[in-house]
């Protein structure tokens, strides 16, 4: 796998119901009965992953780009692709919801929800930011997300965001 993969990969936040671990139930900051799964930072993944804080995440980027000449868009489709299969492995079923902002999480998210889409799976976006406000990969993502006819959905406030959320099994955070 791919190291960059398996250290960006960290970053994404999956909330799953709380009946699914139990005790655990109602630990993040989202509307209930989510909360935040611990399998992503947890032992359950196939893959040897080294877990970075943002900072050094961003500089393990930057070299890439700069020093080995790898483009940020194929970073971001390493990490999404990678993201995707361990959101695929760990829940094998169920809806999938992915809120994506304006940044280049958003453009990860995007990718995520591609790749989860060539599983089979039923996934939908909720886009926190009108589309056109995006710009560079967050915007080529979006553009390919969109070609690919992914539904994505553009909720406006808090109440649009729960509503689209309300039969969704997983929400990935991508903001």
């Amino acid at each position: 796998s791919d190291k960059s993969d398996c250290m960006r990969q960290h970053f994404i936040i999956v909330y799953v119901p709380c009946n699914d671990f139990g005790n655990d139930a109602g630990k993040a900051n989202i509307h209930p009965p989510y909360h935040r799964a611990k399998t992503l930072q947890g032992k359950r993944l196939n893959c040897n992953r080294l877990a970075v804080n943002r900072e050094n995440a961003r500089r393990i980027d930057q070299i890439a780009m700069d020093q080995y000449r790898i483009p940020s868009i194929l970073l971001m489709e390493n990490a999404g692709r990678g993201s995707a299969e361990t959101i695929h492995h760990l829940y094998p079923s169920g809806g999938i919801s992915i809120l994506c902002g304006s940044g280049n999480n958003a453009g990860d998210g995007y990718v995520i929800a591609r790749h989860l889409q060539t599983f089979g799976r039923e996934v939908q976006i909720i886009s926190l930011v009108d589309r056109d406000r995006l710009i560079g990969d967050a915007k080529t993502n979006s553009d390919i997300a969109h070609a690919s006819c992914i539904p994505i959905v553009f909720a406006q406030n808090r109440e649009e965001t729960a509503s689209f959320l309300s039969n969704t099994k997983i929400i990935v955070d991508a903001m």
